[in-house]
């Protein structure tokens, strides 16, 4: 699986870039090549799509980081 992604930060940021499932690791990777988030997908909890996203996105835990 691959799709096209933002990854929130702040209230008002924003980062590009792709999101991907692949060999049973999450990666979201910016448009520049930096590896924002590599994680097992066991490692992955609390994931959740809030009404107030409007289907647009998620929440989800890797440890004890938090992103949207």
């Amino acid at each position: 699986m691959r799709s096209p992604a933002w990854l929130l930060s702040g209230p008002t940021r924003s980062v590009a870039g792709e999101l991907r499932l692949t060999g049973g690791r999450l990666v979201f990777e910016t448009r520049d090549g930096q590896r924002k988030l590599d994680a097992a997908l066991g490692d992955v909890s609390a994931v959740t799509f809030p009404w107030y996203y409007f289907g647009g996105g998620m929440k989800l835990r890797i440890g004890t980081d938090n992103y949207r």
